[in-house]
C-alpha cells in the first residue's frame, strides 16, 4: 500500500497520497527562494569572490525555426 508521511502524518489513501506530492512539488519553489533569500540575507554578497567581473554580451541566441525543432524533438521524444 502506497504511504507518504508529510509532516509527521502517514498519508495511505491515494488520493491524500497525491495530494501530498502535488502540494510538495507545486510549492518546493516558493519554499527554497524563502530560504535562499533568508540566507542571503546572511552575507548577499559572499558569492563575488568566485566571479570576474561582468561581461556583457557574452551570450546570444540564434534563431530557431520550426524544422529545426521538431528534429531537436525528434531525439527526446
Amino acid at each position: 500500500m502506497p504511504s507518504l508521511l508529510v509532516d509527521n502524518v502517514l498519508l495511505t489513501d491515494s488520493s491524500d497520497v497525491s495530494n501530498g506530492f502535488n502540494n510538495y512539488f507545486s510549492t518546493i519553489g516558493e519554499k527554497l527562494v524563502i530560504d535562499l533569500d533568508n540566507k542571503c540575507k546572511l552575507n548577499c554578497d559572499e558569492f563575488k569572490k568566485y566571479l570576474s567581473s561582468s561581461h556583457m554580451n557574452s551570450m546570444f541566441w540564434d534563431l530557431v525555426d520550426s524544422t529545426e525543432l521538431s528534429i531537436i524533438l525528434s531525439y527526446i521524444l
